[in-house]
């Protein structure tokens, strides 16, 4: 079977339109449409039914689509372990929360590559249902997924769907970080009714399995009140140190950044709730026996220990 029939039919699955996936592979979208015939009629199977809202597999073309991408993964894995050997490339493909923690240790880990030896890093901070979709489609190795322990079991149930394995980094309850000129820098005991006055910085794109986004911002994020909805780590620090009235709940940070950007963060008394940084990857990759994701996991290690304490 010619694995372009196969690639083919990932990209319409992917991008739920013929045109679209046909663009996305550099080629006409009757081409396209051909190749998904023909390996329809070598399968004996109908992949794709056109709906009003694009194209969507059947339920046996879901089936054989999760074969195809394990198939194309391997492949593309082969091709990179023998036109590049180990001593050559340096590679490795991260998805992650926008943590301070997390991306200390990529600085660290990054500090220790060869830099006379060929590079290639993915580095990517997202939400955690999307990194479960970059990890389950091979297109990266590793990813680390945060959520609110009240809905463990809509990501375990989502993980076991996506045939992903996991273990825990760190469990911890969020910290409040602000400027240290913000009124309640020297304020001994927080309580979240302080804040109410002040301006929140939130990640704008929080996403849990299984639930729409009105449902979510129903379920996680209070409406009322003032906040600043943003999608990357750099915005959120130059908001903080520079707005006086502006707070963020974030993981705890390391100090050296706090420093860095004249921020300090304190423990709210009243905030219970318990999240969980958790390391997913695919079934068939042993993060232990290679050595860019050991190296990685190591810094990851390190820089919890520092943060706790």
């Amino acid at each position: 079977m010619n694995t372009l029939l196969l690639r083919c039919a990932v990209e319409v699955e992917k991008t739920g339109s013929f045109t679209e996936a046909a663009n996305n592979l550099y080629m006409a979208q009757p081409n396209l449409s051909k190749n998904v015939k023909k390996l329809e009629s070598l399968i004996n199977i109908s992949i794709f039914e056109r709906t009003r809202n694009g194209v969507i597999a059947t339920p046996k073309g879901k089936e054989f689509l999760n074969y195809a991408k394990n198939i194309l993964n391997e492949m593309d894995r082969l091709e990179e372990m023998f036109t590049k050997t180990p001593s050559e490339m340096q590679s490795l493909s991260l998805s992650v929360p926008r943590a301070s923690y997390i991306s200390n240790a990529f600085i660290q880990f990054v500090k220790n590559l060869n830099f006379e030896k060929e590079i290639s890093i993915d580095y990517v901070e997202t939400n955690s249902v999307q990194t479960i979709k970059n990890v389950a489609e091979g297109h990266f190795d590793l990813g680390v997924i945060r959520f609110p322990l009240d809905y463990q079991r809509h990501f375990m149930q989502y993980l076991e769907n996506k045939n992903l394995k996991w273990e825990t980094l760190l469990d911890f309850e969020f910290v409040v970080v602000f400027s240290k000129n913000h009124p309640l820098a020297s304020k001994e005991v927080i309580q979240i009714s302080d804040l109410n006055p002040y301006v929140e910085i939130v990640h704008g794109d929080v996403s849990i399995p299984y639930m729409d986004n009105h449902d979510i911002k129903n379920t996680i994020k209070n409406k009322d009140g003032k906040k600043i909805y943003i999608y990357e780590r750099g915005s959120q620090f130059e908001l903080l140190s520079q707005i006086n009235e502006s707070y963020m709940w974030v993981s705890p940070i390391p100090e050296e950044i706090l420093i860095r950007h004249q921020l300090v963060q304190k423990k709210c008394v009243d905030e219970k709730h318990i999240y969980r940084d958790m390391l997913i990857k695919r079934n068939n990759l042993d993060v232990y026996k290679n050595q860019m994701s050991k190296w990685f996991l190591n810094e990851i290690e390190k820089s919890i220990k520092h943060i706790l304490s």
